[in-house]
């Protein structure tokens, strides 16, 4: 069984909101060691660091309060290179509206559905048979858009991901170790978003992203222009913003998900 494990993350205000959907897929070896590095690096810390939490992390509060930066920066890089050091491939979905959505648009809808339908499609360079284990934050916003679009994934006609599609399951992620691997690309991919949101051109290579983006297999950040009534994609490569056409296919959202 190849195991899935997601995040969720949300900034918002009166006038902008960002949600966000990350996670990484490996098989059980996998994990079992990344687990096993991630524990020992936490153990190291003094004060020992009982879950990491990106968010307070990088700002310096709860269990982090009193570490320098320095430090602070110290410990993602060294969580980063753990994930680096293993077989594990990422998606990351950022969604970031100019005003309200369109309904069909959801809150996190076209976040879940494009990375769960990534992380199912990824299974496809593991042996025929292999199925994907969905483990998600109990404590996350997106319980039940998880369980709607499991369904939908296990109802497509696509059938290279309906027979991928595997258990749902809900956990702590002070026990589960690699939901907190999920939790650092959600928080780096919402600090990456603050920014380019401003710029007409952005290298995610020099983003807070950046160190993680040859194991992210897929990586969309995607806005939504209340003014003009469009969705606008950044081309990971040229880094400029272009309109994403509704009536995009599915295989570029997800089964059962067009624009």
């Amino acid at each position: 069984m190849l195991e899935s494990y997601l995040d969720e993350s949300f900034e918002g205000d009166d006038r902008r909101s960002v949600f966000i959907v990350a996670g990484w897929l490996g098989d059980s070896a996998a994990w079992r060691s990344l687990e096993a590095e991630w524990q020992q690096a936490l153990r190291r810390t003094r004060p020992r660091v009982r879950e990491f939490k990106a968010s307070d992390c990088f700002n310096g509060v709860e269990q982090f309060s009193g570490w320098s930066m320095r430090r602070r920066h110290n410990l993602v890089a060294r969580l980063m290179n753990i994930i680096r050091c293993h077989e594990v491939r990422g998606a990351t979905v950022v969604l970031t509206a100019d005003g309200p959505l369109p309904r069909k648009h959801g809150d996190y809808l076209l976040c879940v559905a494009t990375c769960m339908t990534a992380l199912t499609t990824v299974a496809s360079v593991y042996p025929t048979g292999e199925r994907v284990a969905y483990i998600v934050d109990d404590r996350d916003k997106i319980r039940e858009t998880v369980q709607y679009y499991r369904r939908r994934l296990r109802e497509s006609s696509i059938k290279r991901i309906s027979q991928r599609v595997g258990p749902l399951a809900f956990d702590d992620s002070a026990q589960v170790l690699p939901l907190q691997a999920a939790d650092l690309l959600a928080h780096v991919s919402l600090r990456t978003a603050r920014r380019a949101w401003r710029d007409d051109k952005f290298n995610l290579e020099r983003s807070e992203v950046g160190p993680l983006m040859e194991q992210i297999a897929v990586l969309r950040f995607i806005r939504w222009d209340n003014r003009h009534r469009q969705l606008r994609w950044l081309h990971p490569r040229t880094g400029r913003w272009t309109r994403l056409a509704f009536g995009v296919t599915a295989q570029k959202l997800g089964p059962g998900r067009t624009l």
